[in-house]
């Protein structure tokens, strides 16, 4: 059959590579891109590859061959470095199959590192950023150059064993500031800096320092801020990392309200000797809330009300663009209903996290909840918007996840909202088959009849060991939720919330709602 030329999509990318035998010996790693193997994970992972070495299994290693025109000449390993250091260590295993390429740069080579490795488990956060400054992405170069000027470098390393006095594990987060502030990055560095107060020692939780620091860096100190900067320094510096940490938790053990980084930054102030600066004010201090304007009887929404035909909350000022936030997917010991990690039935040892997003198909046309809503006195229950930026960040987190935990995690889907489109329903999907470790429970409003149902429900059906999403308010005789005033009220083919009617203390310990296919009955919440 002759093929058929078309316009429907654009060009080939590059030249057609040639496939060929290569001697170990002749191939090369650049540092520049490449990540570092001197760490327990990648020395385990290599002795794994040359322990069960089979050459059925092998998929050739990807090849740039440099010319001089950049970078010298020879064959650099672009995917495979840990195969063909395996290869190295058997010492009977002298050539490898490779694929192999020209690039017109070294910017372009390293752009190819972080498209081939971008969605798999071994590569992380740090691998990707340093990835991405040899690629000379300008996001990448700007979080380099803030931590370079407070004489500063990003660890090389994921194994923290070998990170150094000098070195930061967070760049990500680093990176998220700097965009919250625009070209403002003063308070970043002024952050940063501040992290010298362990300048003798690794930064083992320099992450949760850093988030503290911030606050810090943006308070109005009597006098400014070169008056108290030596002072502060030596004090947070007097107490080791994992003290200011137990302290920050025993603060937001006390208001649950609070966020990591402001109780930090009032565990730094708590003792501090000098004249305390103020904080900045918190976001709930300084908007003001949408609340149904009869709190005494509730509110009935017109049908024509924006939160009926968009599926928008009723509380907009709550809703969250996910780029300013450290982590979307949101540990489930934030969530005392939730549980931080499974303990019974198949899911047993597998971590919870959750999702939270704008709501309305969650919530009824007559909302009862008096005057403040169940969603906004949910601790971490942040509406994030929709669209590709909360996907983007889904799916990095991801990664982290799967690579941290391969034996499997879960995550909650939706503490607040619900599916909004095919198209995020078809993301999950997608999300499924690209990490085998992931494992996602929740409960949708949607009917099993319409375009978004009908895919859910099949989804639940074809997977429920891995998908298990029940359906409220559907009348299906199973798979579904329904919500019922009363235990006795509580019909046959259900059982009641194990956590409501007190045979459990959260969903970790329970698990009835991913291991039954039995309905689950919730009862009503008081108005």
């Amino acid at each position: 059959m002759n093929a058929i030329t078309t316009n429907i999509f654009p060009p080939v990318k590059g030249s057609i590579p040639r496939v060929d035998w290569m001697k170990c010996e002749d191939l090369s790693i650049d540092p520049g891109y490449q990540r570092m193997i001197e760490g327990r994970h990648s020395q385990r992972l290599i002795r794994s590859i040359a322990e069960g070495f089979d050459w059925r299994l092998l998929s050739p290693l990807t090849v740039s061959l440099r010319d001089g025109t950049y970078g010298g000449t020879g064959f650099f390993v672009i995917d495979g470095q840990h195969r063909l250091e395996a290869a190295r260590l058997r010492g009977d295993v002298p050539s490898l199959p490779c694929i192999i390429s020209r690039f017109e740069s070294y910017e372009a080579e390293a752009l190819a590192f972080v498209n081939i490795n971008s969605a798999r488990r071994q590569v992380t956060a740090l691998d990707r950023y340093h990835a991405r400054v040899a690629a000379r992405d300008e996001t990448a170069l700007r979080i380099k150059e803030v931590v370079e000027a407070v004489s500063m470098t990003v660890t090389r390393h994921n194994d923290a064993e070998f990170w150094g006095p000098d070195e930061i594990a967070f760049p990500d987060l680093v990176g998220r500031y700097l965009d919250r502030e625009g070209e403002i990055k003063g308070e970043t560095e002024t952050a940063l800096g501040l992290l010298v107060a362990w300048c003798d020692k690794p930064l083992l939780q320099g992450k949760e320092l850093f988030e503290g620091l911030m606050h810090i860096a943006r308070a109005e100190w009597p006098g400014g801020h070169d008056g108290f900067y030596q002072d502060f320094v030596d004090h947070i510096g007097s107490k080791r990392q994992s003290f200011w940490v137990a302290t920050r938790n025993r603060i937001m053990a006390e208001n649950e309200d609070l966020k990591p980084g402001r109780a930090m930054a009032m565990a730094f102030l708590a003792d501090f000797p000098g004249e305390k600066p103020r904080l900045e004010r918190r976001r709930a201090e300084i908007q003001t809330r949408h609340s149904p304007p009869d709190p005494g009887g509730g509110k009935t929404l017109e049908a024509d009300h924006r939160a009926m035909t968009n599926d928008e909350t009723l509380f907009p000022m709550t809703v969250k663009d996910p780029a300013t936030e450290t982590r979307v997917l949101k540990s489930g010991h934030n969530n005392a209903k939730i549980g931080s990690e499974i303990t019974v039935g198949a899911w047993k040892g597998m971590p919870i996290h959750t999702l939270t997003l704008e709501e309305r198909k969650t919530c009824p046309a007559e909302c009862r909840t008096r005057d403040i809503c169940y969603g906004n006195n949910m601790q971490w229950a942040q509406r994030f918007r929709h669209g590709p930026e909360l996907e983007r960040r889904i799916h990095e987190e991801l990664q982290d996840l799967q690579a941290a935990h391969p034996l499997g995690f879960v995550v909650r889907l939706h503490v607040l909202g619900d599916f909004h489109s095919l198209e995020y329903v078809a993301f999950w999907e997608r999300m499924l088959a690209e990490f085998p470790a992931l494992r996602i429970y929740g409960y949708t409003a949607h009917d099993p009849s319409g375009p978004i149902g009908e895919k859910l429900l099949t989804m639940a059906v074809s997977g429920w060991e891995r998908f298990a999403m029940r359906f409220s308010g559907s009348g299906m005789s199973e798979l579904a939720a329904l919500v019922i005033d009363r235990k006795e009220d509580c019909p046959d083919n259900a059982f009641v919330c194990h956590l409501e009617a007190g045979r459990a203390s959260c969903c970790a310990t329970c698990g009835a709602c991913w291991e039954s296919e039995k309905n689950v009955a919730f009862i009503r919440r008081s108005s």
